[in-house]
């Protein structure tokens, strides 16, 4: 349901996710507000959502869903004052609950319907490390929400396999976009924090990985870029780069990963701080 005010469009959305795999029922209900807008050079995207709903277990288990999540971004149309075809800067981020207690009947961990981030139009990007499925953060394929950290309880996600109690999501960033003659780029800088730590602790405890297990909230930052030439009407080449700075949480999962495989507790586990990178290559014929 949309409405139009004249320098923006504000759409309202109700939506329904069932599943009933494995024995368990999840009704998972969003409902939600999106804007778009354009104010002189600056066009401007808002969403805040909410989903709720039940969830019983195989077991006869019953919780409660309720969890927000918010996302902004303001990008700013410089290609006049460059002097190229297209030079847009971005800055936006996003807020996404995590679950605080995974004890109680009460999961608040935001957990999409899909969650394809990877494909939005502010920062995603296929040459991405975040937006390919990166284990170690728990992010499920094509999302930035690490969702895959929890303590079982699943039932959302591309794939059905996110979980409701996951430590859900701050991110803060920017990027460009520019086009000049047969040229492209698109790059994108982001800073990246569980929501609640919490959750991902509870999941490596249940690993059995023994000790005081203590996950910082700042997974890391990375910096991702993509640059395209089009050869010909039909035929474009594309590169891609792609860091992953890890913060002292990233550490931390790969100190309690070490723990994991050694068999140790997680102090006497040592951790690692090296700079994930992801380079690609394609061609692509459109025919």
């Amino acid at each position: 349901m949309a409405y139009n005010l004249g320098i923006a469009e504000v759409e309202g959305f109700w939506m329904w996710d069932k599943n009933d795999q494995a024995g368990k029922n999840v009704d998972h209900h969003f409902v939600g507000l999106q804007g778009n807008g354009k104010v002189g050079i600056a066009k401007v995207m808002l969403e805040a959502a909410y989903g709720f709903g039940d969830y019983d277990t195989a077991a006869g288990q019953n919780y409660d869903l309720g969890s927000w999540a918010f996302f902004g971004d303001v990008a700013f149309d410089l290609h006049d004052q460059v002097g190229i075809k297209k030079f847009e800067v971005h800055v936006g981020g996003i807020y996404a609950q995590g679950d605080d207690d995974w004890s109680d009947n009460d999961l608040t961990g935001w957990t999409p319907a899909t969650g394809i981030t990877r494909f939005t139009p502010a920062f995603g990007t296929e040459q991405s490390i975040s937006f390919d499925g990166d284990n170690m953060f728990g992010q499920i394929l094509y999302s930035i929400f690490p969702a895959y950290y929890g303590s079982g309880l699943i039932g959302g996600g591309i794939n059905g396999k996110a979980q409701f109690d996951n430590p859900g999501l701050i991110m803060i960033g920017g990027g460009v976009k520019a086009a000049w003659d047969k040229w492209s780029y698109k790059g994108n800088v982001m800073a990246m924090w569980f929501e609640e730590a919490q959750a991902v602790e509870n999941y490596y405890a249940l690993k059995g990985v023994a000790g005081n297990i203590n996950i910082d909230e700042f997974m890391g930052i990375e910096w991702n870029n993509e640059i395209a030439y089009k050869l010909y009407k039909n035929v474009t080449i594309k590169g891609g780069a792609a860091f992953l700075f890890p913060g002292a949480g990233a550490k931390d999962i790969a100190q309690a990963l070490k723990a994991f495989v050694q068999g140790v507790n997680f102090e006497d586990a040592g951790d690692s701080d090296d700079v994930s990178m992801r380079f690609a290559a394609e061609l692509i014929w459109f025919f």
